[in-house]
Order: C-alpha cells, then sequence, then structure tokens
C-alpha cells in the first residue's frame, strides 16, 4: 500500500510541476483516493520505439526523460504504418478503468489541413484487438489530454501496447508526460473525464449544425399545395386539413438476420416486430453473400427472408455479389486459383445464378465488396476484371443501381485513412471513365471506441466523391464498445450530418438489437430489448425532427401550402361536416391537389 501511495503522488508531482496545465481536481482526487497503478515502464523512453512499415518515413527524438517529438514525412496506405509504440507493463483485466494522460501539440504539419492530429491506441499483441481508440486535431498550443476507458479484454502482463499512429500525413508533433493508469474497477470511466466524449463540432452550438438544417430543408423536403373545392368547383375557406406523413422516401435500414426474420421464438417475433416498426429498408446480412448461397438450407432462408420482407412492400439491397477474397467465397473457389478461365467462369455462374433468382426481390445490389483489403481472386484475374462482374450484373438486371461498397473511408482513422480514401476514389474514378456502370458508392461506416468523424469532417469526404455524380449510400452503420450515452451523441450527429448531404441516398444501420449484431453492444435495444439512448435519438429524428404531421386550415381561395419531407402522406379534409381522406406520394419537385368535398 506505501508504494502504491508513493506512486500516485509521483503521478501528482510530475503533473503539477512539469506539466503546462494541471490535472482537473477530480482526477486529482481520484488518484489520491485509488492509487491507481502505473502501466508504462519507469523508463519509459529505453522502451517506446517507432515502428515503420511498407514505406512510410518518420523520425522519433527522445527531447529528455518527458518529452517525445514525432515526425511524420513519408505517409503509407495506413497512418498505423508509422507509429510510436510504448509497452504496457502490467496486467490489465477485462472491465477496469484506465486512463491515458499525456499533453500534445502540433510543431509542424501539411499545410493542406487545419492542424496536426493524434489518435491513441490500446491494445492487445499479437491479436491487435483495442480496447481505445481515440483521435482529435492538436493545435500547436499544448493541451493537456485525459483519455478514460474500459479494458474490453484481460491483457497479461508485457503483452498489451499504446500506439500512437502518426502517418495521416506530413506533420511532426510532441507528446509529454505519457501515462497509463490503471484504476480497475474502482471508479467508472465518466467519473474521471467526458474528454472521450468530445470531437470536432459535438457542440450544441456548433455552426455546421444550422447549415445541416438548411441542407435538410432544401434537399429533403418539397412544397405541397392543396385546394379544397366544392361540389360545384367554389374553393372552401377555413376546411381543416391535416397533413400526415405516413412513409419516408429516404430509406432508412438495417441488416436483418435471416434466422430472426423466420423464427417463431418469442425473440424473433419481437424482432421482426422492431424492425416493420423502425425502418423502411432491409439488407439480408449474410444470407445473400456466396459463401451463404452455395448451402441450400441458407438459400432457401434467403428466399424466406426476400418473400417476407417483399410482401410488406420493404425494399431490399442486395449484398453481395463478390467478396473477392478465398476466406469470403466458397472453399472451391481456392482451388481454382491456378485456373484463371475456370475461376472467371465459376464467378461469372454465380452473378447470373444470384441475380436471377433474386430478379424482382432486391431494389440494387453491392456487386463488389471491401476489394481494397480482399484481393485474391483479382490478384489471379486482374482489376478490371471488376469491370466486368459489373457490365454482367447490368446486363442482367438493366434497370438496377450497382454498387462498390467498402469500409474505412468515412469512419477510418476518424475520417484521416488518407491512402484508403485516395485508393477507393481513383478505383471509382477509373471504373467510370472505362464507362462502367457503376451506380453507386457504398460506405460502411462501422464506428467503435472513440475515434468518430467530425461532421464537417463527413461533409469533406462525401463532397469528393459526389463530385463523380454517383449516388452515395450509409450502407452498414454502427457503433460500438462506447457508453451508451456517446453511442447516441454520434449517431445523432453522424445521421444528420448524412440526410444532410444532398448526394447520400440511404442510411443503413448493420443491426439494431444487442442480441443479433456481431457488435455485441452496437446495437439500440439492449439484449433484454431494454430501449437505448440511441434509439430515442432515432426515434427523434426519424419520425419527430424529419417527419410532417401538420393541421393547417384553407384560406379565402381554399388553399393551404405548406413543405414537407419526401414521402407518402395520408390528407384528411373536414368542411361543413364532411370528412374525405386521400393519399399522395411527396416527390422532390413537389405536388399539387385539388379535393373535391361532397
Amino acid at each position: 500500500m506505501k508504494t502504491r501511495c508513493v506512486a500516485a503522488l509521483a503521478i501528482l508531482l510530475s503533473f503539477s510541476v512539469c506539466c503546462a496545465q494541471t490535472l482537473p481536481p477530480n482526477i486529482q482526487e481520484a488518484v489520491v483516493l485509488y492509487q491507481p497503478l502505473d502501466m508504462f515502464p519507469v523508463d519509459l523512453n529505453a522502451a517506446v520505439y517507432l515502428n515503420q512499415n511498407n514505406g512510410s518515413q518518420g523520425s522519433l527524438v527522445k527531447v529528455d526523460p518527458h518529452t517525445l517529438e514525432l515526425t511524420c514525412i513519408e505517409v503509407s496506405s495506413k497512418p498505423l504504418h508509422l507509429q510510436l509504440v510504448v509497452p504496457v507493463v502490467g496486467s490489465i483485466t477485462k472491465g477496469d478503468t484506465l486512463l491515458i494522460l499525456l499533453e500534445a501539440r502540433t510543431l509542424e504539419h501539411d499545410a493542406a489541413y487545419e492542424s496536426g492530429r493524434l489518435h491513441l491506441n490500446m491494445e492487445r499483441r499479437e491479436t491487435w484487438t483495442k480496447s481505445l481508440g481515440y483521435s482529435s486535431a492538436i493545435s500547436d498550443e499544448s493541451q493537456l489530454l485525459a483519455i478514460p476507458f474500459i479494458a474490453r479484454e484481460d491483457i497479461a502482463p508485457s503483452q498489451g501496447q499504446v500506439t500512437i499512429p502518426i502517418g495521416y500525413y506530413p506533420q511532426k508533433i510532441q507528446i509529454q508526460h505519457l501515462r497509463l493508469l490503471n484504476f480497475g474497477t474502482q471508479i467508472q470511466v465518466d467519473q474521471l473525464s467526458t474528454k472521450q466524449y468530445e470531437y470536432e463540432g459535438y457542440q450544441a452550438d456548433a455552426p455546421w449544425r444550422t447549415l445541416a438544417n438548411e441542407r435538410i430543408e432544401t434537399h429533403r423536403k418539397a412544397p405541397l399545395n392543396i385546394t379544397v373545392l366544392d361540389a360545384n368547383q367554389n374553393p372552401i375557406p377555413e376546411a381543416n386539413v391535416h397533413v400526415q406523413m405516413t412513409k419516408h422516401a429516404f430509406p432508412f435500414g438495417t441488416a436483418v438476420n435471416e434466422w430472426r426474420m423466420i423464427g417463431q421464438a418469442e425473440k424473433d417475433i419481437i424482432y421482426r416486430e422492431k424492425f416493420e416498426s423502425l425502418f423502411n429498408r432491409a439488407t439480408n446480412e449474410t444470407s445473400l453473400k456466396w459463401t451463404s448461397w452455395v448451402q441450400p438450407s441458407r438459400q432457401e432462408m434467403a428466399m424466406q427472408t426476400l418473400d417476407w420482407l417483399n410482401d410488406r412492400d420493404i425494399p431490399v439491397r442486395g449484398h453481395t455479389l463478390v467478396w473477392p477474397s478465398w476466406n469470403k467465397s466458397p472453399a472451391f473457389i481456392k482451388d481454382l486459383q491456378d485456373d484463371p478461365q475456370g475461376l472467371r467462369a465459376a464467378i461469372e455462374s454465380h452473378i447470373r445464378e444470384i441475380m436471377t433468382a433474386c430478379q424482382g426481390k432486391v431494389v440494387e445490389w453491392d456487386v463488389v465488396n471491401e476489394v481494397h483489403n480482399n484481393r485474391d481472386l483479382l490478384d489471379v484475374l486482374g482489376d478490371e476484371q471488376m469491370d466486368e462482374w459489373f457490365r454482367l450484373a447490368r446486363e442482367i438486371e438493366p434497370q438496377l443501381p450497382l454498387f462498390i461498397n467498402d469500409f474505412g473511408i468515412l469512419q477510418g482513422s476518424a475520417g484521416y485513412e488518407l491512402a484508403k480514401q485516395e485508393s477507393y476514389y481513383q478505383l471509382v474514378k477509373g471504373m467510370l471513365d472505362r464507362g462502367v456502370p457503376l451506380d453507386g458508392i457504398g460506405f460502411q461506416s462501422h464506428f467503435r471506441l472513440y475515434a468518430v468523424t467530425p461532421p464537417t469532417r463527413v461533409w469533406e469526404i462525401l463532397d469528393r466523391y459526389a463530385a463523380l455524380g454517383l449516388k452515395l449510400g450509409i450502407t452498414e452503420y454502427d457503433f460500438a464498445w462506447v457508453s451508451e450515452a456517446f453511442q447516441a451523441q454520434y449517431l445523432k450527429d453522424y445521421m444528420t450530418a448524412c440526410f444532410a448531404h444532398p448526394s447520400v441516398n440511404q442510411f443503413v444501420m448493420w443491426g439494431f438489437w444487442d442480441g443479433s449484431h456481431w457488435r455485441e453492444d452496437g446495437g439500440m435495444f439492449a439484449l433484454d430489448w431494454r430501449e437505448k439512448p440511441s434509439l430515442d435519438v432515432y426515434m427523434d429524428l426519424v419520425f419527430n425532427q424529419w417527419w410532417t404531421d401538420e393541421n393547417k386550415v384553407t384560406d379565402a381561395q381554399g388553399h393551404i401550402q405548406t413543405r414537407g419531407f419526401l414521402g407518402e402522406y395520408k390528407l384528411t379534409v373536414t368542411a361543413n361536416g364532411n370528412t374525405v381522406i386521400q393519399t399522395l406520394s411527396l416527390p422532390k419537385d413537389g405536388s399539387s391537389l385539388q379535393i373535391v368535398m361532397p
């Protein structure tokens, strides 16, 4: 105990004497009260090193025992190809509350960006599974960062590490007084700090919010003009008109678990009820992938799910025709790696078979998925073989939009996975230049931990791809491994930013219930169907803020004028004791309607 007390005092002393800024009082109190373990080596400078891979170039200068300077000279395909590595010497238990402390500032940065960028990871060696991913812009003034987080797994001594990737773009940053403290289970994360919930534009009065609302008003609504007449075509003043939206035109969707969609257990029934009440678009989560399609039972499940959705007039995204990896294809495909002609024929046969089977049941297809990281088939056939897959898909389904889909573009490295963004852009542009029938670009959007992309950065990325003239789809959104409060906070901002962008044509989640989600806490419902704060956010946006339900009274000419969100409507008109109910669609160019009362 005496040793831990001395260590706690040493932590406070080091920050009070050496740092430009003092620790917040609540952290000072927590250090004294709970005496956390310092998880870094005593001689930190001797233990840290700079890891460089894949052509990245940089330097590490150990200025003094408390100060490190990191420089990125040449970027590679990923920021983590150039990163500082700090070994963790102690053991960590799943559920421990950990706190990273440091001071950081930018010394130099690429003139194309407003500041330098700091990213922090806490991970287990060898598996590279992460308990922390945090990203922030850093100015040329020293900033004290206190980032608490929860350990997501047990980590044995010397098996953990903190990394600081710096290869976003050429920059030079300074790190001082870096510490990793382990409080065990004595204190909750939010008691230490809420800094981890902050990102550029998170504030309630951030200027981007006003611009987002203006864009939504312009691009997601249209004029609606109604004239109410009597049987003699005379206008009826003071008629009551209830303008009631019944369905969004904009697709708000989710991936669906096929077992839940056809099962009869109580949870399956609840699952379908929740889905149908919340969404107007679906993606079969696994059963249309090639590895599933070759299994007769999974193929039958796929078709049953499609039928259930089609019967309820819920459009379905087809996902995915080709996932060009040996691991993501049926086992027999790898046997063709030395037979390009046979491999090419097998892929084309699959595309024909599944698209023919699903004709009339899906409204668009992801033709290729995650090509940046999955290249086995293309290494055999050549990159331009993708062109032929798109051309074949267009031949089979001439009217269906065809998408390419990938991850790490909007969410990678908090929106600064620059090399992958460039690769994806050039891939799409090259296909368009070659006349490939590509209609849309999919952005998966799997967020985790605290490395979120600020809304204005989301717009910057989308703007660049929108200039290519294609539809942009948010195809697989989720946000996991954070507090429920932060999950809700970012869902609101990310959905708003995407809905406000005129080129975005859908927002599809990758699951909505923790009991059927690839990330155990990524849904809007907990395992026991408890409603999380993110569900409240979703409901408020989709069915309140972006929903039209108004009562109007006609003027002397029998007119009402309003603007409504694009979609389907029920109009209820009451005048002189009579009521007429009529439906209409409100498209982008607006709608005008005359209603004649009996």
